[in-house]
């Protein structure tokens, strides 16, 4: 049988052939399993994260709709400063029907009456999401309609969190993942 030599060991055609057609696409096959999994994780991560911001914003839907009716701006003020003792928010503001800011907490737009978001809040009433800048950082926002007593738009809330926390989360979602392929693989493969 014919010798090759790897530094460190001695294979022979045989291993050499185990190798190139069983280990290494197995290998492989598993990397791009894992690849698919953590697609798939990292998808899951970003709609949670994503949820976070549309619960808090439900949570304050009911204080800051009935702030807005009673036009007292202490408590619609104070419903939007009690978003930042959860930490995940980089800024929440309350919008009328048109886009005029009313109030806010934390980095917030100024005004937004030519936002495309608030034309599709204004005509459908729907919770809305998107990527957005906002002093110069990148930001997730999630809008919440308000409705008056006839269940017309009266304006929205816009809760936003910065771009970085979804990239934090998932970055160290992938080197978990990847770590314990690698681990996986180590154990599988060191034994041999």
């Amino acid at each position: 049988m014919t010798q090759y030599a790897i530094p460190g060991r001695s294979l022979n055609s045989l291993q050499l052939t185990l190798i190139f057609s069983v280990a290494l696409p197995l290998i492989l096959l598993s990397a791009l399993a894992t690849r698919v999994i953590l697609s798939e994780l990292n998808a899951s991560r970003e709609q949670s994260l994503k949820g976070d911001l549309a619960l808090v914003a439900r949570a304050i839907h009911g204080p800051v709709n009935e702030a807005l009716h009673r036009g007292s701006r202490a408590s619609l003020e104070a419903s939007l400063d009690s978003v930042f003792s959860l930490g995940r928010v980089y800024g929440a503001s309350v919008y009328d029907r048109e886009g005029r800011r009313i109030a806010a907490a934390g980095a917030t737009e100024r005004d937004m009456a030519d936002s495309r978001i608030t034309r599709r809040l204004s005509s459908s009433g729907e919770t809305q999401e998107d990527y957005r800048e906002i002093d110069g950082e990148e930001v997730f926002s999630h809008f919440l309609p308000l409705f008056d007593a006839h269940g017309q738009a009266s304006g929205f809330i816009q809760l936003s969190r910065r771009e970085t926390d979804f990239q934090a989360a998932l970055q160290q979602l992938t080197w978990a993942v990847w770590a314990g392929w690698r681990g996986v693989l180590r154990t599988s493969w060191g034994r041999r």
